[in-house]
């Protein structure tokens, strides 16, 4: 059974920048079927708007970038979010990404940037690294 996860953008921006991170691993597995990633509408468009951008940093061409994003969703399960929790973040720019693990009820919201989700865990959302997330479940086998 797959793990469900949500995945930060900062953690995708990463596994596209280097074939060799945890990041990427993670990426490969979901595309193996090991995590079933979790999004909603704001978020595959901050995905969008971030590797696009980002495109020529990344070497890669914008479109490669909206197939990888493809890829991605094939193996998601998308989630309407009908409510808001922008005291549990830092900054508000950043809600969507917690909203979205609350909305799909998943348990796993992968990023580097836990600071940013200061209250997540009071919404039952557990902050995790890649290596973290990947150390987890070698560790619960």
């Amino acid at each position: 059974m797959p793990h469900s996860i949500v995945i930060d953008t900062n953690v995708l921006y990463a596994a596209l920048r280097s074939r060799r991170g945890e990041s990427r691993r993670l990426l490969d597995e979901v595309f193996e079927g090991a995590f079933t990633p979790h999004v909603s509408v704001p978020l595959v468009l901050e995905y969008e708007a971030v590797l696009v951008r980002e495109s020529h940093a990344l070497g890669i061409q914008p479109k490669e970038a909206r197939v990888v994003i493809a890829a991605l969703l094939k193996h998601a399960e998308t989630h309407q979010v009908h409510f808001r929790w922008p005291a549990h973040v830092r900054d508000p720019g950043d809600a969507h990404v917690l909203n979205t693990a609350v909305a799909a009820s998943c348990p796993h919201l992968i990023t580097f940037n836990k600071s940013d989700f200061h209250q997540a865990w009071s919404l039952g959302v557990t902050l995790l690294t890649p290596r973290e997330l990947r150390m987890r479940i070698r560790s619960n086998r």
